[in-house]
C-alpha cells in the first residue's frame, strides 16, 4: 500500500505520505504510540545498514578472495 502512494502521489510529498503510512502500520501493529513508531522504524534502518554492510562485506571477500589479518 506504502509503494502505491508514493507511485500515484509524486516527489517529497509522496515520500512524506508513504513515511506517514509506513509509521501508521507499525504504530497499528506494534500497538505503540507515534514516539514507539519512530524508535521501531530509526531501529530497522540501522538493522538495514549493518546487514547491508555484513552482506557486502561476505560478497567482497568471496569475490576478491578474504583478506590476511595476520
Amino acid at each position: 500500500m506504502v509503494g502505491a502512494v508514493v507511485v500515484f502521489v509524486q516527489g517529497i510529498f509522496g515520500l512524506l505520505i508513504g513515511l506517514l503510512i509506513f509509521l501508521l502500520l507499525v504504530k497499528h501493529y506494534f500497538k505503540t504510540g507515534w514516539l514507539g513508531a519512530i524508535g521501531v522504524a530509526v531501529m530497522a534502518i540501522v538493522v538495514l545498514v549493518v546487514l547491508t554492510f555484513i552482506l557486502g562485506a561476505v560478497l567482497v571477500g568471496a569475490l576478491f578472495g578474504f583478506p590476511k589479518i595476520f
